[in-house]
């Protein structure tokens, strides 16, 4: 009989490979050995999370986080599985704490402002926005999270009709910082 790590090993070539009920088989398999495993709970929320099975998904995370409760990346990954359940206040709890335990994470902030744009709470998502921006300029990450910025303030856009000359200021402002290529490429070094 192997252990539960050569489980948890095989099951994560098994979901890079997108064989997720095979990694599915694999993570059971772990847990039967070492029903203690935060690790395999969580990723097994993942692999849930990537076939569709939210309410699986959530279970597992919640299991992981019962026994690794300070884990920000499993508290984050529960908060995206209730917030495409549309369980919008519990997944902003989630990515509230996550940040608490992570607070220098812009993908986090950004899943806070995305979060409260669906809530309607322009001013709070603007927020969230603005300290996801301060940490970007300040840490330096990869093109992908402005990516993913830009794409919460385009969705701000959508939900504030009532406000559109507000935010057309507040994304001229934020494009003329961020949206160029020498900005970009200053920030992949």
């Amino acid at each position: 009989e192997r252990n539960a790590r050569h489980h948890i090993d095989f099951a994560l070539v098994l979901e890079r490979q997108g064989r997720l009920q095979d990694a599915t088989g694999r993570l059971q398999q772990a847990l039967a050995i070492e029903p203690g495993s935060a690790e395999a709970h969580g990723t097994l929320g993942r692999v849930y999370g990537r076939s569709g099975d939210l309410a699986s998904a959530a279970l597992s995370f919640e299991r992981a986080l019962a026994i690794e409760p300070d884990n920000p990346g499993t508290r984050y990954n529960l908060g995206l599985a209730l917030e495409r359940q549309g369980r919008l206040d519990d997944a902003l709890t989630h990515y509230e704490q996550a940040r608490t335990l992570d607070p220098k994470s812009p993908e986090i902030l950004n899943s806070i402002s995305t979060t409260l744009y669906a809530m309607k709470r322009i001013d709070d998502a603007l927020a969230a926005v603005d300290q996801a921006l301060a940490l970007i300029d300040q840490y330096r990450p990869k093109r992908a999270v402005l990516t993913d910025l830009n794409e919460t303030l385009m969705l701000a856009w959508s939900v504030v009709r009532d406000q559109p000359e507000a935010l057309a200021a507040r994304l001229q402002q934020l494009g003329d910082k961020h949206s160029n290529d020498e900005y970009y490429k200053e920030r992949d070094r």
